[in-house]
């Protein structure tokens, strides 16, 4: 990712880093309720993605990696 504030070191968050995220959403500004990717692959074509609509593990879903998704970068925290 590009420099933002400053940083570069931004990148896409694992399913488990995306649920600790998801867990506080309401607290984070540009969090909206969409899917958003996770740097977690399933295979070679697929990789893991979060509706976070519903606050739900069970709403972890595994999609072709061509499809167009939002994502959310980080950064350590």
């Amino acid at each position: 990712f590009r420099s933002l504030n400053g940083y570069t070191d931004w990148y896409l968050p694992t399913h488990a880093d995306l649920l600790k995220i998801v867990a506080q959403k309401d607290k984070i500004p540009g969090f909206v309720h969409q899917y958003y990717w996770s740097s977690t692959q399933y295979n070679a074509e697929s990789a893991y993605a979060y509706n976070c609509s519903f606050g739900d593990p069970e709403e972890m879903v595994i999609l072709n990696k061509l499809q167009t998704l939002s994502y959310y970068a980080i950064r350590y925290f």
